[in-house]
C-alpha cells in the first residue's frame, strides 16, 4: 500500500515495506524513497542551453538516469521497470520489469545495474539484448548505484553501510560501513565516493582495499554525486547548493549555490548538471572554474540528471518523462598578425573570439603554427585560463556571454627550419555549434633566413655539429632548442659573451661572434652538451704583389672596454715561427707585405684586457705575395 501525505508544498511518499523500512523520516521530502512535488516559478532564469525535441515519455515516476553514450537507462521507481532510449534518435527502445522501487541506475556500457529499495536488491541487466541477468540481494533500503566496469557499488541507506559486487561474477564481495544514510555513490575506478545524507558528509572509499580513507563534511542533506577522476561533486539538497570536492586531497574546494533543492548531478569533465527538484531547473557549472554558466528549465520535479558529453539527460519525476538538454551556439573567431618574417623575428598575432548568439558558452581557443615556434608572451583580455603546449602552442579556456567579442594577442618567436609556416587559431566550442567554418583564422607567413647566420639545431644527441666554422667575425651562430629538455647555451672560455637558457621545445637565442678566435660552447650542466665555434680572421684580397695593399679584419669593431685583440703573424722564411702584429685596439688593419714573395699567415685571438685569459687562436687566415 502507498499513499502520499501533503506538508505545505511538500509531498511525500511512504509505503508498507514489508518487514524494512525505508529511509527515515529525518529525510522527509527529499530522501523518503519517493519523490516531491516542485511547482516553483521558473521565471528569470538565464540560459546556456535547450532544451531539444518534445518530451520523451517512459514509465511511472522516473527518478535514476545513466547514460554510455550510445544508451540512455531510466529507473522508473513507481513503475518498476527501467527504459531504454537511443541517444541518438531519443526514441524509447524498450522498457524492462524488474524489482520493487528501482531507485537508481548506473550503466558501465556492457550492464546496466539499479538498486531496488523496496526489496533490497541490485539487478543485473545485459546492456545489448536488455535481458535481466540476475538480482542480486544486498542492504537495507539500496538508494544509489554505481558501477566502474569491474565492481559494483550500492548504497544501503538504512545499513548504513555499501556493498561492493563482482561486475563478472555478481557476488557481493563486501559491506563496508560508511556514515548515516548513505545516498548516492560514485566510484571513478580508483576511489568510491558515497554521501551520507543524515550526517552531512561524503565517505571516500579505496576501490581496491575497501577501506574508507577519509571522510568529508560537506552541505546539509547531501544527496547525489559524481566523480570524474579529478574532482568530486555533491549536491546538498537542503542548502539548495553543489560542493566541489578535489579528489585527490579530500579538500573542499568551493561551494556553489544552484537551484532549489538539488538532488541528481552528473559531471563529464568540462560541465557539472545539477537537477534542481523545487524549482523545475537543471544549472549547469563550468567544471575548471565552478561558475553557473546558466539554468536550463525543464520538466516538473527533475531528480536525475546523466550527462554523456553531448548531452543532459534529466528524469522528471512528475511528468513521466525525460528531457534531452544540448547546448548550442555560434562562435566566430578571426586571426590578423605579421605574414613575413626573418628567423628569429618576435611576430604579433591578433585573435577576436566572439559569440553571435543568444547563450552563453563555455569555449576553448587553441592557437599554434605548423612548424615549432617560441612562444614569447600572451594576453588574453578577459576572464579565462591560458596553457602554454610544446611547439608555442597556446589554448586557451574561456566563458563567452551573448553578444560578447574577446581579444587575445599572441606573439611567438620565429626559428629556422622553413621557408613558410601557417599560424592557426581555432575556437571550439563545448557544445554544439551550427557553423563550425567561421570559427578558424589563419595567417601564411613566409620566412626568409638572416645573411651570414649559422643555424645548429639541438636535438636529442646534443649539438648538430661539433665544430662550426664562421669565415669572417661578425658572423652570426643561431641555437634552436629543439629537445623536450631545458638546455644552456654558454661561453665557457672565461670571457662571459653569453649565457642563454633555452626552454624546452621550442626556443632559441643567438649570438654574433665579433671577435676571430677558438671558442668552446656549452652547457655548464652537461658535459655532453659542448661543441667549438672557430671565427675566422677576413683578409681581402687573397693575393697580390709586394706592392699590394692587403685590409685583414679580426674583429667586428674596435675592442671594448674590458677587452683586447691578440693578433700574430708568420711571414715567409719564418721557419714556421709566429709574430705580434700590432692591432692597437682596432679591430681591422692594413698590411703591406714586407718579407718578400710567399705566403703569410695570419691568426688572432680575443684576450680579457690584461689576461691571457680568453678564446684559443682563431684558424689561420692565408694571404699569397707572388712577387
Amino acid at each position: 500500500m502507498r499513499r502520499r501525505l501533503t506538508r505545505g508544498t511538500e509531498a511525500v511518499e511512504t509505503a508498507s515495506t514489508g518487514g524494512h523500512r525505508r529511509p527515515s523520516p529525518g529525510l522527509r521530502s527529499v530522501l523518503l524513497v519517493g519523490a516531491l512535488i516542485a511547482l516553483a516559478s521558473t521565471a528569470d532564469v538565464s540560459r546556456a542551453a535547450t532544451v531539444v525535441g518534445s518530451p520523451i515519455p517512459v514509465g511511472l515516476s522516473p527518478q535514476g538516469m545513466s547514460a554510455d553514450g550510445s544508451h540512455v537507462w531510466v529507473s522508473n521507481s513507481d513503475g518498476a521497470s527501467v527504459t531504454e532510449i537511443d541517444a541518438s534518435t531519443a526514441a524509447v527502445v524498450q522498457t524492462i520489469s524488474l524489482g520493487a522501487y528501482p531507485r537508481d541506475v548506473s550503466s558501465d556500457g556492457s550492464d546496466v545495474w539499479t538498486a531496488n529499495t523496496d526489496d533490497g536488491t541490485v539487478t543485473e541487466i545485459a546492456s545489448a539484448t536488455g535481458s535481466v541477468v540476475r538480482t542480486i540481494p544486498v542492504g537495507s533500503a539500496p538508494l544509489g548505484v554505481s558501477s566502474d566496469g569491474a565492481h559494483v557499488w550500492v548504497a544501503n541507506y538504512n545499513g548504513a553501510n555499501v556493498t561492493e559486487i563482482s561486475c563478472a561474477t555478481g557476488s557481493v564481495l563486501r559491506t563496508i560501513p560508511v556514515g548515516s544514510g548513505p545516498t548516492g555513490v560514485s566510484s571513478d575506478g580508483s576511489d568510491v565516493w558515497v554521501t551520507n545524507s543524515g550526517d552531512g558528509s561524503v565517505s571516500e572509499i579505496e576501490a581496491a582495499t575497501g577501506t574508507v580513507i577519509r571522510t568529508i563534511a560537506v552541505g546539509v542533506t547531501p544527496a547525489g554525486v559524481s566523480s570524474d577522476g579529478s574532482h568530486v561533486w555533491v549536491a546538498n539538497y537542503h542548502d539548495s547548493t553543489v560542493t566541489e570536492i578535489d579528489a585527490v586531497s579530500g579538500a573542499v574546494v568551493r561551494t556553489i549555490a544552484v537551484g532549489s533543492h538539488p538532488y541528481g548531478i552528473s559531471s563529464d569533465s568540462t560541465e557539472v548538471w545539477v537537477a534542481n527538484t523545487r524549482d523545475n531547473t537543471v544549472t549547469e557549472i563550468d567544471a575548471a572554474t565552478g561558475a553557473v554558466v546558466g539554468t536550463i528549465p525543464v520538466g516538473t520535479a527533475p531528480w536525475g540528471v546523466s550527462s554523456d558529453g553531448a548531452a543532459a539527460w534529466v528524469a522528471n519525476q512528475y511528468d513521466n518523462a525525460v528531457s534531452e538538454i544540448q547546448i548550442t551556439s555560434d562562435l566566430f573567431s578571426t586571426l590578423t598578425g605579421a605574414t613575413s618574417a626573418k628567423v628569429g623575428a618576435s611576430l604579433t598575432y591578433h585573435a577576436v573570439l566572439s559569440n553571435l548568439g543568444a547563450d552563453a558558452t563555455v569555449a576553448t581557443y587553441t592557437i599554434q603554427a605548423t612548424e615549432p615556434v617560441r612562444l614569447n608572451s600572451y594576453v588574453l583580455y578577459a576572464s579565462g585560463t591560458c596553457t602554454p603546449g610544446t611547439g608555442g602552442s597556446l589554448t586557451c579556456r574561456l566563458t563567452l556571454e551573448p553578444g560578447a567579442s574577446v581579444n587575445l594577442t599572441y606573439r611567438i618567436g620565429v626559428p629556422p627550419g622553413s621557408s613558410e609556416m601557417l599560424v592557426y587559431g581555432k575556437l571550439t566550442p563545448r557544445d554544439v555549434d551550427p557553423n563550425l567554418s567561421n570559427n578558424t583564422g589563419t595567417v601564411d607567413v613566409a620566412i626568409a633566413p638572416v645573411p651570414n647566420t649559422f643555424y645548429e639545431p639541438i636535438v636529442g644527441s646534443g649539438f648538430t655539429d661539433g665544430t662550426i666554422n664562421l669565415a669572417a667575425p661578425g658572423r652570426v651562430v643561431f641555437w634552436d632548442n629543439e629537445t623536450p629538455n631545458a638546455v644552456q647555451v654558454a661561453d665557457e672560455t672565461g670571457l662571459n659573451l653569453f649565457h642563454y637558457y633555452l626552454k624546452p621545445q621550442v626556443d632559441f637565442n643567438q649570438f654574433a661572434f665579433w671577435a676571430a678566435g677558438t671558442y668552446t660552447v656549452g652547457d655548464p650542466n652537461d658535459d655532453n652538451l659542448t661543441q667549438t665555434v672557430a671565427v675566422k680572421m677576413s683578409r681581402s684580397p687573397g693575393t697580390g704583389t709586394s706592392s699590394t695593399t692587403f685590409q685583414l679584419r679580426w674583429g667586428a669593431y674596435p675592442a671594448p672596454t674590458g677587452y683586447a685583440y691578440d693578433v700574430e703573424i708568420q711571414r715567409p722564411g719564418s721557419s714556421g715561427v709566429w709574430g705580434d702584429f700590432p692591432s692597437g685596439g682596432a679591430g681591422s688593419g692594413a698590411f703591406v707585405p714586407d718579407a718578400g714573395p710567399g705566403t703569410y699567415r695570419f691568426r688572432a685571438r680575443l684576450l680579457k684586457a690584461g689576461t691571457t685569459t680568453g678564446s684559443d687562436w682563431s684558424p689561420v687566415a692565408a694571404i699569397k705575395v707572388t712577387s
